[in-house]
């Protein structure tokens, strides 16, 4: 596959990535896993470098959807960036053993959902020394992120936002994080 990265401008991209492994990936003995890691990382911080990686975020679902297991949230300063991964991450050899699906995202009205964040994060998370060393990670069962994916049918924009149900959807959606507290 072949991305024309020519597009890139300058508003920013982003990816986010569904992400899991293939069972034929357990089936592979760590010295076969390891060198298909090793390139893999090698790859990704070649492409993080050249395309300047702003931000890269990684969760586990609270419980596996089918053969989803993680979710990432990867940021570029432009489209190209996010494209170049994309295709990146799918190479071969690493590439042939996940399961992925890509969402190509741009920047939309950036405040718009900030009144609904109650806890800020805290500053940029420090960088480790080694790339391939994943730091111990513990489940923080106080804090629950809600992604929420819409598509407007054909047309729809030229619908009022009340016409389209805007202001119930909004309500249902800012009342999941009141329901779990």
């Amino acid at each position: 596959m072949s991305i024309d990265h020519k597009t890139d401008n300058e508003d920013g991209g982003g990816v986010l990535y569904k992400g899991g492994r293939l069972p034929s990936w357990d089936a592979l003995s760590p010295q076969d896993q390891s060198p298909y890691q090793d390139e893999h990382v090698e790859l990704m911080l070649s492409i993080a470098d050249e395309h300047s990686l702003m931000q890269l975020e990684g969760f586990r679902l609270i419980t596996p959807q089918q053969n989803w297991e993680r979710f990432w949230t990867i940021e570029f300063p432009a489209v190209g960036g996010a494209q170049a991964w994309i295709e990146a991450e799918m190479a071969p050899p690493y590439g042939r053993y996940g399961f992925y699906e890509y969402y190509l995202s741009k920047r939309w009205r950036p405040d718009y959902f900030s009144e609904w964040v109650e806890n800020p994060a805290g500053g940029v998370p420090q960088r480790h020394e080694d790339p391939r060393s994943i730091p111990n990670l513990s489940a923080k069962r106080d804090s629950v992120i809600l992604l929420v994916f819409g598509r407007w049918r054909p047309e729809s924009d030229q619908a009022s936002p009340e016409e389209r149900g805007d202001p119930e959807r909004t309500a249902r959606m800012r009342a999941v994080p009141a329901s779990m507290g």
